[in-house]
């Protein structure tokens, strides 16, 4: 599990670049060499793992759209979270994340990931 500072750096840097970005993506196809869509991780790190392994990391020339439902369900939401964040960190250019109805506060209270939040990381962040 990652410290506690260190998710918070994420978050806040994440949240800072995101807030900068609108609702909808535009993305300019013309400009990537190509682009892999993602979708439904629903915690399933190895899952994504395997697809990096696969069509390699996020990168300026290595594009994703992420098509939401990243949490509830499998074990792993807070660490694709955090990992999908660095991302945008790294590549806000090539990193795109749509929201899906799991990240609704009402779904993630229902479907796990907020216990899951609460039971590794039990101090507020």
């Amino acid at each position: 599990i990652l410290h506690e500072k260190y998710v918070y750096l994420i978050i806040h840097q994440a949240r800072s670049i995101l807030k900068t970005l609108p609702n909808v993506n535009q993305i300019n196809l013309s400009n990537l060499h190509h682009i892999y869509i993602i979708g439904d991780l629903h915690g399933q790190l190895a899952d994504l793992l395997h697809i990096f392994n696969l069509n390699g990391l996020p990168a300026a020339d290595n594009s994703y759209i992420f098509n939401g439902d990243f949490v509830d369900r499998g074990p792993k939401s807070i660490e694709i979270m955090l990992l999908l964040l660095t991302a945008i960190i790294l590549y806000p250019s090539s990193v795109f994340l749509n929201r899906g109805n799991h990240e609704d506060i009402m779904i993630t209270a229902q479907y796990g990931f907020q216990e899951e939040i609460n039971n590794k990381y039990p101090v507020r962040l």
